[in-house]
């Protein structure tokens, strides 16, 4: 319906407690129960294909936050646009128990009553600040719609996956093109889907190409392919299979692990093969000495 709209969610107190203590209909019938708002409607040219929260960050590596005092960003690709959309978040007057929740997703308790009536108010002054994806600002042509934003693990930048067989990575809030990142396929047609390792260093994609059912890794500071995981399904369903390879189109991508367990990171590829694959992702000195890499469980 070419609208975007940003949700408030209730962090824990009695709403939260009551949907999961009295089931989905209690849940509903409960007059603290609520746990959902909408505080913000933007009315858009044509529909909206990506979109993503940057949370805040320090400007000096300590606690300050800019710019302003804000809870994070949201930013938004609209089809057929040659800008992206950044929405600067207030940091909201949130009651002592629930601030530390107050985050781009705008965290409050339902306790407070009052608390989404005052988040509403807060956004009524939130507009769209338009970045243009091009690297000349006053270029307005773009050969290319983005359809996937990826923030980098210390939202300091911003990947974006395009139609046109390339990934552009910007610095946060800015339309330089800090890194192009090529050698995959993507057209109007494709979905692609990217993410970053938790070091920053590395990004992972999937590929439209038909017969090339593998994950792309890129090195961010070389901007080139290092390696690719999985094997081209031109063998078959089964010869794929038994290689690590996915005999389909990887459809989606998520990066996990590598907490303080020492367990990862892993990253899990979802393929139209019906399968879903966990790979523990190739390291520096790995991905410069092979260019084909597996490792699938």
């Amino acid at each position: 319906d070419k609208t975007a709209k940003l949700w408030a969610v209730a962090a824990g107190g009695e709403g939260q407690a009551g949907a999961q203590g009295r089931g989905a209909q209690g849940a509903v019938d409960g007059a603290s129960a609520e746990v959902l708002r909408c505080v913000k409607t933007w009315c858009l040219e044509e529909p909206v294909e990506a979109l993503c929260f940057l949370e805040p960050v320090t400007s000096d590596g300590g606690s300050t936050v800019y710019p302003g005092q804000l809870c994070g960003q949201l930013v938004l690709s609209v089809r057929g646009h040659h800008c992206l959309r950044y929405v600067d978040l207030p940091a909201f007057d949130l009651p002592t128990s629930v601030g530390a929740a107050a985050t781009a997703a705008a965290a409050v308790s339902s306790v407070d009553k009052g608390a989404f009536s005052r988040i509403a108010k807060a956004m009524e002054g939130a507009e769209m600040r338009q970045v243009p994806l091009n690297h000349q600002a006053w270029d307005k042509h773009v050969s290319f719609t983005v359809l996937w934003l990826e923030p980098s693990p210390d939202h300091r930048w911003l990947l974006a996956s395009t139609d046109s067989d390339r990934h552009l990575v910007y610095p946060r809030g800015s339309n330089r093109h800090a890194r192009l990142l090529t050698g995959h396929a993507a057209d109007g047609f494709s979905k692609p889907r990217a993410c970053w390792d938790p070091s920053g260093k590395f990004v992972f994609s999937n590929s439209q190409a038909e017969g090339l059912c593998k994950v792309y890794v890129w090195c961010v500071a070389t901007q080139r392919v290092v390696a690719r995981l999985a094997q081209p399904a031109t063998a078959g369903a089964h010869a794929a299979r038994s290689t690590g390879g996915h005999a389909g189109l990887v459809r989606d991508l998520h990066m996990g692990g590598g907490g303080s367990s020492g367990g990862g990171p892993f990253l899990a590829s979802a393929s139209y093969d019906r399968t879903v694959k966990i790979w523990r992702p190739p390291t520096g000195g790995e991905a410069a000495s092979s260019g084909e890499a597996s490792g699938a469980s």
